[in-house]
């Protein structure tokens, strides 16, 4: 029951026809969306193992980097207190000839991990190196080494300065591990 007149310009058209046609139409739409979809996650999922690496490395380093400096505390601290001359040069040789290269290969690595200096990380990883370096300026200081020639008066002030020095070591360390862990989150975002 028709109430439009037919004309010669419409075409009937069964419903089966329009059923296809519309399948003709959403499928290759469906597919397209998927493809899509598909090519994003890929490209996300690159994304996300650039950034596990990146954190990896630098986890790597700076925890290698911790390790090595609560060592130059620990040898230092105990060259300082030792009281048994025969142990110091063994002590003094070991500390200057293994842990201090071993420091500064660690910190060089956390100076490549941390990118350039005006970065956030590369901030805190110049203010390492200058730490360091202040450490090393005390550990080849007159009072350090009249120090560990065996029990002095200096031994005392000499171990708070060395205490003192590794301690904003190991603050600048754990400052740089948490922007590490910001931006490992930031990232997942």
């Amino acid at each position: 029951m028709e109430t439009k007149p037919r004309t010669s310009a419409s075409i009937r058209v069964p419903i089966a026809w329009k059923f296809f046609a519309l399948l003709a139409l959403v499928i290759p739409s469906l597919l397209a969306v998927f493809w899509v979809g598909d090519r994003g996650m890929l490209d996300m999922k690159e994304r996300l193992e650039g950034v596990y690496e990146d954190n990896l490395a630098s986890t790597r380093a700076i925890g290698s980097l911790s390790v090595a400096l609560e060592e130059a505390e620990q040898r230092s601290l105990r060259l300082v207190a030792e009281p048994n001359r025969a142990t110091l040069a063994g002590l003094d040789a070991t500390l200057r000839q293994v842990v201090f290269p071993e420091v500064a290969a660690h910190l060089n690595e956390v100076l490549v991990v941390s990118g350039p200096e005006s970065s956030p990380d590369g901030l805190v990883a110049g203010g390492l190196q200058a730490a360091w370096g202040e450490f090393v300026t005390l550990a080849n200081s007159r009072a350090f080494l009249e120090a560990t020639k065996g029990p002095s008066d200096e031994d005392r002030t000499v171990s708070s300065s060395v205490a003192q020095l590794s301690t904003s070591l190991r603050t600048l360390t754990e400052q740089l591990q948490t922007q590490e862990d910001r931006q490992a989150l930031a990232a997942k975002r």
